[in-house]
């Protein structure tokens, strides 16, 4: 078939053919019926010559495209426009000759079949042609043997472009076999949990650098070993078992979450809590992938929620508790009091009353250290310099240890300023002593330092109740027997001792647990038996100069009228009694209802409203507010034994405010009374 439009022309015939893939033709010859296409590039400088190639391959059942080119510029072109099943060029042309031709055909690298025919060639020629890279030659006037080399060629061509095809696919599966391998082991060395394979005979296959640091071994130590060796001995039965079942049932599953408790065991014979997620290998029957997690400091933060939250329950209990029992104390405090001014010193009861108020006092003590513990006692906030604190302590804490105790104190420099209430950071100081001294029975060493100390947000999450922040350190070490885990692990537990009975009430370390979290800090102990023990305390630091000390007002009488608010009955006709006997005039009312009514008929002045804190209806400073919208000029002093959260803000009383703790002598009433008459107006 001619290609239409093909005009004649010595130089070259050029004829562009479509662009197509080439597709499958099966057998060469076919019937008329299903005759198939055969592209042709004919390199011939004679149109007849040309035509009598295409005749003969017509003859063998053809449908013949072809293009005529005698020029190497002609031949590029038409390489550029079309694909070619075949080639045929002729020796020599006037401007190009079949070597030329093939040098062409080598560098666009084709795998069309390129065959001679030629008029005349000798020996010499058709070697060269053949080492260039020609299938075959032919002379144009023996052509009888054309079609069936060109059906070999084309199935060996088509032979030759099927095994590159599957060479290239094989290089090309390799090449994503060995991509997949970098990517499952860069997986597999970069996951942040330690990952074992383990072969069906229980061989661990494959370890990851995770795991090999993780368990103390060195590199490809692990391969080979069977995987008990990862097993605390106590397990192994268990970790037989898990794994044969898992094997049987291989679904994905993650086992020592929650209540299960999984150990593992390291080389150096070390055990420690993990968490393991397993998951079969679809590749491999019985393989199984395990990754390993280490839950040592999630095991540790757990317990330390859970111990937080026994001791904020312990806590709630301990300061209702306090609270409740402070104003029969004050009762029986005030009444103890009252009747001993009144006896002399000869009476037969005297001394009796005089065991009764003893006893009230140290029981005073008890319900102050129980409500420091529960966070309920109110706290005067100052900004304090903890050097002076400690210094001024030192000469009574040499007392309190004794001289077989050698009291050493490194001040820290440049240190942070406080916001705390000085007694109860004397409190803190005094009770760690007391324990620090009962803890050296053959004499030793306490050390008290002080510092400065930034926490981050990975310090902050691997130590629960800690807060990242810049703090102030108190730090206490000494150098007695030490604790056991379990001891730290009920240290701060009210009524906790490990003392002899008599010698302890439990209560010290409690209120140290508590002071702390309610000046907003946290508290840590180190120790190991034998080794001593050191607490470690922070508290925020904040910018601001130290506040001067406060003066106690004097204990004196007055004729001021006072508006007293107190629920409790007997408390509150003591109280009365009291401040009438120190020449106050007193307006005693049971609730906020009355006291706010009482407030509004009084004809007269009323000078101070000394009130409870927590009431029913309204709070104390509710109250005062109220109060205060009648009578601007009145003065405020709280009672209680304990302040809630919403009215004191975290037990601290707001900017200003003054309070007496219950329960409380007379001195200390009627001295307060006058420290807060002696001042203006305050909330």
């Amino acid at each position: 078939m001619r290609i239409e439009g093909l005009a004649p022309r010595r130089y070259a015939e050029s004829v562009a053919l479509p662009k197509e893939p080439r597709a499958d033709n099966g057998p060469l010859r076919q019937g008329p019926e299903t005759r198939k296409t055969l592209r042709v590039l004919i390199i011939e400088d004679d149109e007849d010559d040309a035509l009598l190639v295409v005749g003969e391959l017509e003859r063998c059942g053809w449908e013949v495209a072809w293009e005529r080119v005698d020029t190497r510029e002609a031949m590029a072109e038409a390489l550029d426009r079309s694909d070619f099943d075949l080639i045929v060029s002729d020796y020599r042309m006037p401007s190009f000759r079949a070597p030329d031709a093939l040098a062409l055909w080598h560098e666009r690298g084709l795998e069309s079949p390129f065959i001679v025919v030629s008029g005349t060639i000798g020996e010499e020629h058709a070697v060269e042609v053949l080492r260039a890279g020609a299938r075959d030659f032919f002379l144009k006037d023996r052509l009888s043997r054309l079609c069936s080399a060109v059906e070999r060629e084309l199935r060996e061509a088509e032979g030759r472009r099927t095994l590159r095809r599957a060479e290239k696919e094989r290089e090309e599966a390799v090449q994503g076999l060995r991509r997949s391998e970098r990517l499952f082991h860069d997986l597999f060395e970069s996951a942040p949990d330690a990952t074992v394979i383990i072969d069906a005979e229980g061989v661990i296959r494959a370890a990851s650098r995770q795991a090999e640091r993780l368990f103390g071994y060195e590199p490809d130590e692990l391969n080979g070993k069977a995987a008990e060796v990862l097993v605390p001995s106590s397990a192994r039965p268990e970790y037989q078992r898990l794994r044969k079942h898992f094997v049987e049932s291989p679904v994905p599953r993650l086992m020592g979450a929650g209540q299960q408790n999984l150990g593992a065991l390291r080389k150096d014979g070390s055990t420690f809590p993990i968490e393991i997620s397993l998951s079969p290998m679809t590749t491999e029957p019985g393989v199984v992938i395990a990754a390993i997690r280490d839950i040592t400091d999630r095991r540790r933060l757990e317990d330390q929620f859970r111990q937080g939250q026994k001791m904020e329950a312990v806590g709630r209990l301990a300061g209702g508790v306090a609270h409740d029992f402070n104003n029969i104390l004050g009762v029986i405090l005030g009444q103890s009091q009252i009747m001993l001014r009144g006896m002399p010193p000869e009476h037969p009861l005297r001394a009796r009353l005089e065991q009764v108020l003893s006893a009230s006092e140290r029981a005073a003590g008890l319900t102050r250290q129980l409500l420091a513990f529960s966070r309920k006692q109110v706290f005067e906030m100052r900004v304090l310099d903890l050097n002076e604190i400690v210094d001024g302590l030192k000469s009574m804490l040499g007392r309190l240890l004794g001289e077989d105790v050698e009291l050493t104190f490194r001040p820290g420099e440049a240190l942070g300023r406080i916001r705390a209430d000085p007694t109860q950071i004397e409190q803190i100081l005094m009770n760690l002593a007391v324990n620090a001294r009962d803890a050296m029975s053959d004499g030793g060493r306490l050390a008290i330092e002080t510092s400065n100390a930034d926490m981050d947000e990975d310090y902050a999450r691997v130590h629960a109740g800690a807060a990242a922040g810049r703090y102030v350190c108190l730090a206490l070490s000494d150098t007695g027997h030490g604790m056991t885990r379990e001891v730290q692990a009920r240290i701060f537990e009210p009524f906790f001792t490990t003392k002899e009975p008599g010698k302890g009430t439990g209560l010290g370390l409690a209120t140290v647990y508590g002071i702390v979290k309610q000046s907003e800090g946290f508290v840590y102990l180190y120790s190991e038996p034998g080794q001593g023990t050191a607490f470690k305390i922070y508290l925020p630091r904040v910018e601001a100069e130290a506040d001067k000390p406060v003066q106690p007002a004097p204990a004196t009488r007055g004729t001021e009228t006072v508006l007293l608010v107190e629920d409790e009955a007997s408390l509150r006709e003591l109280v009365r009694e009291i401040l009438e006997a120190n020449g106050y005039r007193v307006l005693a009312v049971e609730d906020p209802a009355k006291a706010i009514e009482t407030a509004e008929r009084y004809e007269g002045v009323i000078h101070l409203l000394l009130t409870d804190v927590v009431m029913p209806g309204l709070n104390g400073r509710e109250l005062a507010l109220r109060v205060r919208q009648r009578r601007p000029d009145i003065r405020v002093l709280y009672m209680s034994g304990y302040t809630e959260d919403a009215i004191a803000n975290r037990g601290v009383l707001e900017a200003g405010a003054l309070l007496i703790s219950k329960p409380f002598t007379q001195e200390a009433l009627t001295g307060k009374l006058r420290e807060a008459l002696g001042q203006g107006p305050k909330r």
